[in-house]
């Protein structure tokens, strides 16, 4: 393991969880809670041991036999538990350990049968996917439900098919391995549920293999007989599945004997890599991981599962910097069609839950099912000419949503290798390549470069806002974006002989390139014009204000004034407030406030976009753009400015003044400017909440257009983790 990380810094953590419940860890490091760790459980782990996606029924007895402790306790360090609170820790066990390539139900019985409510009427009565969000739902549920009454087997059975026959048989045509986990005390119950069973499993080819997990000893011969025959489906003609049936008279055994379920399937020797879904780094919380396993196997058989840990932003760093021009984009998606980067998604970076992850076909609707199943395939090709729509976000996706622009488009696609996932790459048909300057030169002594100490330039270093900076000169900031090789920068420490390299082709003293994108050197020497400009402007009065000056081009480069230390990893390409600006072109575009990422606080931000220059200065919503240039202001002063433009503003007794974006967010409210309150900045406000008194209109959006004061009827199917736009 060791060897590994030094062949490969992009690792993470590796590991091996064995089928025993071992887990290795590398590098080491303190987990608090290693009770609720079981690889076993959790779905990447199956995911590799199972790779068959799953169709699950859990059903668990909620009679008022199941108030019962009638569990011997091999563990004294924790107390006796209720056979209910046992079937419901058990079957959310079960629920963990699925993916969204997996289907789940659940059914809790007594006399009658509860299943999951939803208002599309998903969880009652067909299989829903199970997504993170699926999931949390019929934990809910599950968490929730009492008990009275007694039993009945005949309904909870019938139940249990209605899942699979309301179902969609097939997904895609793959195969899938359908299961029935049955809870129950055996105390007390009515029916006998062998012919219905038979006859359900008929309509389904007798695919589904039913496991019987008995809570509780000494029943009556005669319980114990019926459900051994549930589990081995005896009067099922043909063949049958033979499914376990088990007596668990230890409360401690029974989440484990529960949790293994997948064991007992029909699994294929797996030889390819699996890669998990996207989750949550548990140790920063932040930023998304991607695991890697393979599945363990000896002279013995099956032994446990190794993986290996990435962050998805330098594994596909490739993609997520590509910079072909604004009208193109890409996009990875799986073989099974869940899309992992798109435009239309968040930041991964930025990410501090887990997703659930979405088909590509709630993205890409017009490039065609022959392109879609030819990259789950893995197969390499092109299509050209295809009119699509060009996604644009309008700023914060998840709150602003997203614009387009149709054009006609070529896709090209490919298979990445040793991996499940493919590639495409999204080129306007006739895109224009930007044009290059020639011959820019840049004065030597005044290039500072974004991550070095202000005094290793000779620069005396001043407070600026809650930063030390210099006002002697800007300083350039490299984005990853900036780079050929965007993963190695990202992992790469920078030294700083490396950094001197970098310094000496910037500065024109080297014509060996270490590693820039090719238009690089002149976008550093045609900002540093702008330098001069924002140093004689300092000694305006409102100049006090200003927190920053900064221009962001399209390969990269963020200029800034004044200079001062930044984090490699930050691109501003990828900031809300630029894509935002990019979206409204030929517009001055103000952000709602926000903390500052560079640690000024709460600001707000002017910006604009560039075109790349014409001779008679007249541009076009279709021109290209070149960057953004911005400017960051104190909510304070913007407050300040508001009041001396609308003096009407300043009356704070008789008026309050709001200022809204086109999204409806609240750019300026007094309360942001109180002294002594905390305006909860953090935080986006819409003028459609109830502390505003205002609501959206009730008129529909026309098809051009959507502002925030009407709205566009999107319905969320719940059991296919799919967006259908009515």
């Amino acid at each position: 393991m060791k060897s590994n990380l030094n062949n490969d810094p992009t690792l993470l953590w590796q590991y091996f969880g064995s089928d025993q419940g071992v887990l290795t860890n590398y590098p080491a490091s303190n987990l608090s809670n290693c009770q609720t760790l079981d690889a076993r459980f959790r779905n990447y782990y199956v995911a590799t041991a199972s790779p068959v996606p799953k169709d699950v029924v859990i059903m668990f007895e909620a009679s008022s036999a199941m108030t019962q402790k009638s569990f011997e306790n091999s563990d004294p360090s924790t107390p006796d538990k209720p056979l209910i609170q046992l079937a419901k820790e058990s079957s959310t066990t079960v629920l963990n350990t699925l993916g969204s390539l997996d289907r789940v139900g659940v059914i809790a019985f007594n006399g009658d049968v509860t299943t999951p409510l939803s208002q599309d009427g998903c969880y009652r009565q067909t299989l829903a996917k199970a997504t993170r969000n699926n999931i949390n739902k019929l934990k809910g549920f599950i968490n929730n439900k009492g008990v009275n009454g007694d039993s009945d087997y005949n309904k909870a059975f019938a139940a249990a098919f209605q899942f699979f026959n309301e179902s969609e048989r097939s997904l895609q045509g793959e195969k899938r391995d359908r299961i029935i986990l049955f809870l129950t005390s055996g105390s007390s119950y009515s029916g006998n549920p062998l012919e219905i069973i038979r006859d359900g499993n008929a309509a389904m080819n007798n695919e589904v293999v039913i496991h019987v997990f008995q809570l509780g000893k000494d029943r009556p011969q005669e319980t114990e007989e019926l459900l051994r025959n549930i589990s081995r489906q005896v009067l099922n003609p043909g063949s049958t599945r033979t499914g376990r049936y088990m007596v668990l008279s230890d409360q401690k055994m029974l989440m484990t004997a529960m949790g293994e379920y997948y064991q007992y399937s029909e699994n294929e020797r797996q030889e390819d890599p699996v890669f998990s879904e996207p989750f949550i780094d548990m140790f920063s919380q932040k930023g998304l991981l991607i695991s890697m396993c393979l599945p363990v196997y000896t002279v013995g058989g099956f032994k446990g599962v190794v993986c290996n840990d990435f962050r998805l932003e330098e594994l596909l760093a490739d993609v997520t910097y590509l910079r072909e021009g604004e009208n193109s984009y890409a996009f990875v998606i799986d073989g099974f069609g869940r899309t992992l980067v798109h435009p239309l998604l968040p930041q991964r970076r930025q990410s501090t839950d887990n997703p659930d992850i979405v088909d590509i076909e709630n993205f890409e609707r017009l490039v065609g099912q022959d392109v879609i199943q030819s990259m789950k395939r893995g197969e390499t090709g092109n299509k050209t000419g295809i009119v699509t729509k060009m996604p644009i976000s309008r700023g914060i996706m998840l709150y602003e949503g997203d614009t387009s622009k149709t054009i006609k488009a070529n896709y090209f696609w490919t298979k990445v290798q040793k991996s499940n996932y493919s590639v495409c790459v999204v080129i306007k048909e006739d895109l224009s390549s930007l044009k290059e300057l020639k011959d820019a030169t840049i004065d030597s002594k005044g290039f500072y470069y974004h991550t070095r100490e202000i005094t290793d330039y000779g620069s005396q270093p001043c407070r600026h806002y809650a930063r030390w900076a210099t006002k002697d000169h800007s300083c350039v900031m490299l984005a990853p974006s900036s780079f050929a090789d965007p993963t190695g920068y990202l992992i790469r420490n920078e030294t700083q002989a490396k950094i001197r390299e970098y310094e000496r082709y910037l500065r024109g003293d080297s014509t060996n390139n270490p590693g820039f994108v090719d238009t690089l050197l002149n976008s550093v020497a045609a900002t540093y014009k702008l330098e001069s400009f924002w140093k004689d402007s300092i000694s305006h009065d409102q100049a006090k204000y200003v927190v920053w000056r900064y221009i962001c081009t399209k390969d990269g480069i963020t200029r800034l004034y004044p200079c001062v230390q930044l984090t490699k990893d930050y691109d501003p390409a990828l900031r809300p407030w630029y894509q935002r600006t990019i979206a409204k072109r030929k517009k001055f575009v103000l952000s709602t406030p926000y903390l500052d990422a560079w640690g000024s606080g709460y600001l707000l931000t002017l910006s604009r976009s560039m075109y790349e220059g014409k001779l008679n200065g007249q541009h076009s919503p279709d021109d290209v753009v070149v960057g953004v240039m911005g400017t960051d202001l104190t909510v304070n002063y913007f407050n300040q400015l508001i009041q001396e433009i609308y003096p009407i503003c300043g009356q704070t007794q008789s008026y309050s003044c709001i200022v809204i974006d086109d999204s409806g967010f609240i750019v300026m409210h007094p309360d942001f400017v109180v002294t002594g309150s905390d305006p909860g900045l953090d935080n986006l406000f819409h003028i459609g909440n109830k502390d505003y008194k205002k609501s959206p209109s009730v008129n529909k959006c026309g098809s051009d257009n959507c502002d925030c004061l009407c709205y566009r009827d999107v319905d969320f199917n719940v059991c296919t983790n799919k967006y259908v736009q009515t």
